[in-house]
């Protein structure tokens, strides 16, 4: 068995065990009530914070609220067949450009750390400070901590680096990209599905290799279902931040060194 092999097999041991353990707690309190304030995105990569949480950032823009979002990554392993990354990184940063006008979205950072290969080292932390003591986010939207891709699991390695730069109150909203999580939070999103679709369009480059528009709009019908809300909803891991990075703890996920 190869150390890749011996990773994996502990990502899903403790992914399986989380699991259970979240289902338990969260089986009878839900809610859809999104809450409201100053709203931080942290998106590891260029599409991330639409097919996550295109309908949530549609809501807040829609109730006033400043939303703020930060790529983390560059996106330049996004187009594998083009070998110049330079480009790669424009085209999807354009991408991302005109998914955000569709959303409402006018606040943006690009900290463009080395896709693959996110880590919350001194420099990208000494770059994302700044961002978040100028918002003060009441509410920080990340993929949860298991959403199963390297750069995903490090934006929460991410966050536990700014915590002291975060209000005890901040609410952090945890959504799904690759891995479905167990939400205590849904939000119905029908109004919206259409700007959400839209917005997914943008992504040209990444469409080509993933049909994110199926995938992501029929999730979206699924977690309706789940909630009978119907129409399209979005699923969240909604906790206040220290109960969030006790998650994290009890999870062990901070201690893997690759997924």
């Amino acid at each position: 068995m190869t150390s890749n092999d011996m990773a994996s097999n502990v990502f899903y041991d403790r992914y399986i065990r989380s699991v259970l353990l979240l289902r338990e707690r969260y089986r009878e309190e839900k809610t859809r009530a999104l809450p409201g304030g100053r709203t931080l995105v942290l998106s590891p990569h260029y599409d991330d914070e639409v097919i996550g949480a295109g309908g949530a950032v549609l809501t807040q823009i829609e109730r006033g609220h400043r939303v703020r979002v930060v790529y983390l990554t560059d996106g330049r392993m996004g187009m594998p067949s083009i070998p110049d990354k330079a480009l790669v990184e424009e085209t999807r940063r354009a991408e991302s450009h005109q998914a955000l006008e569709i959303l409402g979205v006018r606040e943006v950072y690009h900290l463009s750390e080395p896709e693959t290969m996110l880590r919350p080292g001194k420099a990208l932390v000494q770059k994302l400070i700044p961002v978040v003591r100028g918002f003060a986010p009441e509410v920080v939207l990340v993929p949860w901590f298991f959403d199963n891709h390297v750069d995903h699991v490090e934006a929460n390695r991410v966050l536990l680096s700014i915590v002291s730069e975060l209000d005890k109150s901040t609410v952090i909203l945890g959504y799904e990209v690759w891995t479905p999580l167990i939400p205590n939070l849904y939000l119905d999103i029908t109004r919206f599905a259409s700007k959400k679709r839209k917005a997914l369009m943008c992504f040209a480059s990444q469409l080509e290799q993933v049909d994110y528009i199926r995938t992501t709009m029929a999730l979206g019908k699924r977690r309706a279902l789940e909630s009978d809300s119907g129409g399209y909803a979005e699923a969240f891991l909604c906790m206040r931040i220290e109960e969030y990075i006790d998650w994290i703890d009890r999870s062990g996920i901070a201690a893997i060194k690759f997924v």
